[in-house]
């Protein structure tokens, strides 16, 4: 089931967060362009904007979350306080619970609108989840690079 991997790869990241000294958070290494907290919101956010493709998700994520963690912003663009630890964890762990509800009935159902990502399309709850799954992969890797760049 699809929904086995994404749970697994959304605890690895909070497991990233939580083990790790807040003020290490938004350290950027020579050679990145973002931070743990960035990489962290930003999940959040595609996972949210992706979501809204299935039937009864309700999106958990704040608006204003994509001025800080949309694809093309970093952490040197910001002019306003990001949002805390805690609230990022608080939402991540609310996704995840989301995720769980809407794949009860199932991960095989038809997205509620179908997309295309890439020359990709994806039509069901799964191929989603795999997307997703995917995507929080890669930024654990960057994230896991940050926290050892960072000393911590």
């Amino acid at each position: 089931m699809a929904l086995v991997p994404f749970s697994y790869a959304r605890k690895a990241i909070l497991q990233v967060v939580t083990s790790i000294d807040e003020d290490k958070l938004d350290f950027v290494p020579a050679g990145f362009a973002n931070s743990i907290r960035w990489n962290v919101g930003h999940l959040l956010v595609i996972a949210d904007r992706n979501l809204r493709h299935a039937a009864n998700y309700q999106p958990v994520v704040p608006d204003h979350y994509t001025s800080f963690f949309d694809m093309g912003t970093a952490p040197a663009q910001w002019t306003d306080e990001p949002p805390s630890t805690a609230d990022l964890i608080k939402y991540a762990e609310a996704q995840l619970e989301a995720v769980e509800r809407i794949s009860a009935n199932g991960c095989d159902l038809p997205l509620a609108k179908t997309f295309n990502l890439r020359g990709t399309t994806f039509t069901t709850l799964s191929d989603l989840l795999g997307f997703l799954s995917y995507h929080e992969g890669l930024h654990l890797g960057a994230c896991k690079l940050i926290k050892k760049n960072a000393g911590a």
